[in-house]
């Protein structure tokens, strides 16, 4: 399974771009905020996952979060936020047999949320695994830093863990957190030009040992 890092770049950029246009117009909590985030981002990997993965892949579902325009929740979530799978048909019902991608989104910056929802990602076999970690730090200097200690942390983990731990492709990436950033939304702040250096999608990839930077038009 192969999906070029630069996509998943340019869809979750578009999906933060979505999410914030719908929740501008309505008065949603920003916990919605997040869901509709992570819904917009598996309405644009679904795509680009679906033409990645073999011909012989034949039924193949994506469970997910799924938040509609209004702002309200459709069932379909199954052990992460988002998880692409093969499944066996037994008469009317699809069986997932094989996950072939994984998603988890966390608004938190708090190292506790960080790693309780890392580490379902973590425990889940599959060839692509994604991890979306919120931002929300005052400077840039303290973004970065933030940045650079959570992907240290994430790469002894890594080294810690078991073999298979490391098999397949690993992102993790780092979205501006709509929860609240003194009193308020942060991403209302971000509506009104404050906080410039949030308003952004880094995505990480994870190779010979280290999470690297993608850019847009790496392959």
């Amino acid at each position: 399974m192969y999906i070029a890092a630069g996509e998943i770049l340019e869809a979750s950029k578009l999906a933060l771009v979505q999410a914030r246009r719908w929740a501008h117009t309505a008065n949603w909590p920003n916990s919605r905020k997040s869901a509709m985030f992570c819904s917009e981002l598996c309405d644009a990997l679904d795509p680009m996952i679906r033409r990645s993965l073999p011909d012989d892949k034949a039924t193949t579902s994506c469970r997910r979060i799924s938040i509609d325009h209004e702002g309200k929740g459709v069932a379909g979530e199954w052990l992460l936020d988002g998880v692409w799978t093969t499944d066996h048909e037994m008469g009317s019902t699809c069986i997932p047999i094989r996950i072939e991608c994984a998603l988890e989104c966390e608004s938190s910056t708090s190292q506790t949320e960080f790693f309780k929802d890392f580490a379902k990602v973590l425990a889940v076999q599959a060839p692509v695994r994604l991890f979306y970690a919120g931002l929300n730090q005052a400077t840039p200097s303290k973004a970065e830093e933030y940045i650079s200690r959570r992907t240290k942390q994430v790469t002894e983990l890594l080294a810690k863990g078991s073999q298979s731990g490391v098999e397949g492709e690993w992102y993790l990436a780092f979205w501006p957190s709509p929860l609240k950033k003194e009193n308020e939304s942060l991403w209302s702040k971000l509506d009104r030009g404050l906080y410039s250096h949030l308003d952004q999608v880094s995505l990480f990839r994870f190779s010979r040992g280290e999470f690297a930077a993608v850019k847009e038009e790496e392959e």
